[in-house]
């Protein structure tokens, strides 16, 4: 089985959606495997359905997923994003997703106790 997704980004900026510089193909089955980013760990929690591979078919539902992003790379910028998400198997195009997410900045509360004793 030979299924992989392509992600382009789009950042909102100025009232639309602009293409960003990143782009990447995944092969899922190895990916499901390694779980780098804590993706597939997320979306199981998500699915109604078990992530692996082959995928059973039948109607698969993914809703309301929250990404660890600790595990994602440093210094994301804030905002909100767009993720076009191609499916492929082999050469045969599957499905095309779009993804709507937003990254915010956590600003920790500050405690005196902390810093001083």
């Amino acid at each position: 089985m030979n299924i992989k997704f392509t992600l382009q980004t789009y950042k909102f900026v100025s009232n639309e959606y602009r293409l960003t510089a990143l782009y990447m193909e995944v092969p899922i089955c190895q990916e499901a495997k390694v779980d780098r980013f804590g993706v597939i760990g997320t979306f199981q929690k998500a699915a109604n359905f078990k992530l692996e591979c082959p995928v059973k078919k039948g109607f698969l539902m993914l809703t309301h997923a929250t990404f660890n992003e600790s595990k994602f790379p440093p210094h994301i910028p804030a905002g909100k994003y767009r993720g076009q998400i191609k499916f492929y198997d082999g050469p045969n195009f599957l499905v095309e997703v779009f993804l709507d997410y937003e990254f915010i900045e956590i600003i920790k509360k500050w405690e005196p106790s902390r810093v001083f004793h």
